[in-house]
């Protein structure tokens, strides 16, 4: 029986099983206003990112891009007490929470050039609850990469009593998402 259930699970993070959900009227309507807003933002920071900028001012740029979007609960956006969004759905709810934010900042950042090994996921637990926050490598630091800033690693640490669990790289925060997604599809 086990066994059964290990090859199941194995066998959807290979195929993608239960990885989508269809989005809601509301959902859609969203993605129409972001797409709308998207092009004047996207192309005032375009115009930012074509000046001859370090990789360090661009992504500061980029963060303060993603400042727009309000921290939203799983419980209000996906009435789930964990739900990993996709991208398309972080936009489509104009929002999302700590791991849906940076996620999809991740992707932007490397959409627009930022190397991909000087960029990590944090998980942490702040005030007894836990948190997902993207940091970067700069040539002489870390900084974490905030929905209200960018804050040095060790500072970030310091004021926000935040005690480090685990390390990520894309590719295991990716099969958590996944596994994540998984559960959300079995459990009703």
């Amino acid at each position: 029986m086990i066994r059964t259930i290990i090859i199941l699970l194995i066998s959807m993070l290979i195929i993608g099983c239960g990885t989508k959900r269809n989005l809601t009227v509301k959902e859609y309507k969203n993605i129409e206003v972001y797409k709308k807003n998207e092009k004047l933002i996207k192309s005032l920071v375009e115009k930012q990112l074509k000046k001859n900028l370090s990789e360090e001012e661009k992504v500061y740029m980029i963060n303060q891009y993603f400042s727009v979007f309000p921290y939203v609960e799983d419980t209000k956006n996906y009435n789930k007490k964990d739900y990993w969004a996709t991208e398309e759905e972080f936009y489509a709810n104009y929002g999302g929470d700590c791991e849906d934010i940076a996620f999809v900042k991740y992707k932007f950042l490397i959409k627009k050039g930022i190397n991909p090994n000087n960029l990590d996921f944090i998980k942490g637990r702040v005030n007894g609850g836990l948190h997902i926050v993207l940091r970067y490598k700069s040539i002489d630091k870390y900084l974490v990469l905030e929905t209200n800033g960018v804050i040095g690693f060790e500072n970030y640490i310091k004021s926000n009593y935040f005690e480090v669990i685990d390390i990520y790289d894309i590719s295991f925060f990716l099969f958590l998402q996944r596994v994540n997604r998984m559960y959300n599809y079995f459990v009703i």
